[in-house]
């Protein structure tokens, strides 16, 4: 009995949480790095541009952390079964 709005809602609970930890970390992301900006709407993933998406993403795949590149888009996927400890 969940529905797909209650889903989009936890998901960018999640989002937020992230995207505050990564502004106050020195993470080698930032918000101004996130495409579409913030605040606009989005799917159940962040996206952010970077020089250094492959780097990342290796980087993590290695601490069995799956993410997603495309070219220089370095994207974070969020989902149901996500808990805030996860991010």
């Amino acid at each position: 009995h969940i529905t797909v709005s209650q889903i989009h809602k936890h998901v960018k609970e999640l989002q937020n949480i992230f995207l505050r930890e990564i502004d106050q970390s020195n993470m080698p992301l930032t918000i101004k790095q996130l495409s579409p900006p913030e605040n606009y709407p989005r799917g159940n993933f962040l996206s952010f541009i970077s020089p250094i998406a492959a780097e990342l993403q290796s980087s993590l795949m290695k601490q069995n952390i799956i993410t997603d590149r495309r070219g220089d888009r370095f994207r974070i996927g969020f989902g149901l079964y996500h808990q805030v400890k996860d991010i």
